[in-house]
């Protein structure tokens, strides 16, 4: 069966998610004019489950937290990724940020690249799967604060203005112990890990060539014609994750995994990683900081502060507890 190319942007709130999206669709589209009418960002907030009276009201004093894995309609997303994977017409949940309610559908065409976007995109087992490829937006912590405050003190992204202590107060109880609890343990899955954010363009550039030659590797076309879903035959997920990633890690110049790599032993949804999962992320992440292409920018990573284009998931510690929209479990960096 032929699929369309799904690659799942997770991250941090305000790491610059949406950016790299907009980054990744615009160059393709460049290069690949007839890929545009076939490409699609889809953000995981309008996956948002719709809120009971008493959750509204919580929402509006800032009580909510919308960061929560509880807080997302994990089975529409499901239903909705299983139409794409399989080329079907489907629809689209649109989620009012402002009104904190379900405004409608719309209608989503079969398409042949999508992007989904979204905190919580690699958290769920069944989600991945349905993902050709994972990626991960590394921003500093104070870095995201500083943008939230930007963002939210002007509306953006369609978010209610909220003045400067609401937002401190959301971002200390809810935002950085979602972050900590059930965003970062799925760095671990991520095939490709982008520090800094939006702003690494030489990483982000360096991807983007790694994906164009993916594509035209799986289907096996002309480099210089745009490949159609039939062309790509992509087995996806299912037998296929394994392809990719093996595709990603013949490219490699090492063997073995990236000297001082470690991995992530706390699962976000208590699934256990299989040794082909955590490999295939280390191979991955080794082969996109050991590429003769990430050498040549050595020096212009050194001057832009970074160590490295891609960085290893830390080694984390878990501590269970209940977990809820209205309070958080802690997971701990060791």
């Amino acid at each position: 069966m032929n699929f369309p190319f799904i690659i799942g942007v997770a991250g941090g709130s305000a790491s610059g998610k949406k950016e790299v999206c907009a980054y990744i669709t615009e160059s393709l589209s460049e290069k690949h004019p007839r890929l545009h009418r076939r490409m699609a960002t889809v953000s995981l907030s309008d996956f948002y489950r719709p809120l009971t009276a008493d959750e509204v009201e919580l929402a509006n004093e800032g009580n909510f937290n919308f960061d929560h894995p509880d807080a997302f309609d994990w089975k529409l997303l499901e239903a909705f990724l299983n139409d794409v994977v399989a080329h079907r017409p489907t629809q689209v949940p649109k989620f009012d940020l402002v009104e904190r309610k379900r405004t409608g559908y719309e209608p989503f065409p079969p398409t042949d690249f999508i992007l989904l976007e979204g905190i919580l995109v690699l958290y769920k087992r069944k989600i991945r799967d349905l993902q050709s490829m994972h990626l991960f937006v590394d921003l500093d912590s104070d870095a995201r604060l500083a943008a939230t405050v930007h963002r939210d003190t002007v509306g953006g992204n369609g978010r209610q203005v909220k003045p400067l202590e609401t937002i401190l107060n959301q971002w200390i109880r809810f935002v950085k112990p979602a972050f900590e609890d059930f965003v970062l343990p799925t760095k671990k899955h991520a095939d490709v890990i982008i520090p800094r954010g939006a702003s690494n363009r030489v990483a982000l550039t360096i991807l983007l060539q790694h994906i164009d030659d993916l594509l035209v590797t799986l289907a096996n076309v002309n480099p210089f014609q745009t490949p159609t879903a039939s062309e790509l035959n992509l087995h996806h997920a299912h037998p296929n994750r394994g392809s990719i990633a093996a595709s990603l890690a013949s490219l490699s110049l090492m063997s073995g995994p990236h000297p001082g790599t470690t991995s992530a032993i706390a699962a976000a949804d208590s699934e256990p990683v299989s040794a082909e999962s955590s490999a295939r992320g280390t191979r991955a992440r080794a082969f996109l900081t050991r590429s003769p292409a990430a050498a040549s920018h050595a020096p212009a990573l050194g001057a832009m502060g970074g160590s490295g284009l891609f960085e290893s998931a830390p080694v984390m510690r878990n501590t269970p507890s209940p977990r809820t929209a209205s309070g958080c479990s802690r997971v701990h960096a060791v």
